[in-house]
């Protein structure tokens, strides 16, 4: 990669980084050299690609507000001994959804990533890539997906009755 400063005639200057051609390019544009704008084409690597597609839909879901609703919740000692202080991601991945089952009439769904986000904010370490693991196998059977009509793609999810049977009759059975 080549990098240039053009300085304009109005006075602004430019940074620029690019291939020798696109660079050459811009600089003749800007000389006046160029009859028309050059084609430049950016090639973003994958991890950008990555970057800019993950879960831009989570900004619609307050994932803070979950979780500290959900440390409030008077079943939280609840949640604490049979979920959150125990191995195993399933119980984990469910807990916000399960939550919001309860708590907001299944509103709104959530998206891998904003699951993830709930679980950090109750202090649980699990990375995207390990949600997304758990929902679309071993809890797949618990859990209603929808794709999202955004731009994103997201998967957004609801917990299935099956998984509210599931978290009640085997998870917290002990406690009714």
């Amino acid at each position: 990669m080549v990098k240039a400063s053009i300085n304009l005639k109005s006075g602004a200057t430019v940074q620029i980084e690019g291939t020798v051609e696109e660079v050459r390019q811009l600089m003749q544009f800007y000389d006046g050299n160029a009859p028309t704008a050059p084609e430049v084409h950016v090639k973003r690597s994958h991890q950008e690609k990555l970057r800019s597609n993950v879960n831009t839909e989570s900004s619609q879901v307050d994932c803070e507000q979950i979780a500290n609703n959900l440390k409030q919740c008077e079943k939280m000692e609840l949640f604490e001994s049979k979920i959150l202080d125990k191995p195993g991601g399933v119980n984990s991945v469910l807990l916000p959804l399960y939550f919001i089952h309860l708590y907001g009439n299944g509103e709104p769904a959530l998206t891998s990533g904003d699951i993830r986000k709930v679980l950090a904010k109750l202090g649980i370490d699990m990375s995207l890539s390990g949600v997304s693991h758990v929902l679309s196998g071993r809890g797949a059977k618990y859990v209603i997906g929808t794709k999202s009509t955004g731009a994103s793609h997201a998967v957004n999810y609801k917990i299935s009755r099956l998984g509210v049977k599931y978290l009640e009759d085997e998870v917290f059975a002990s406690n009714k």
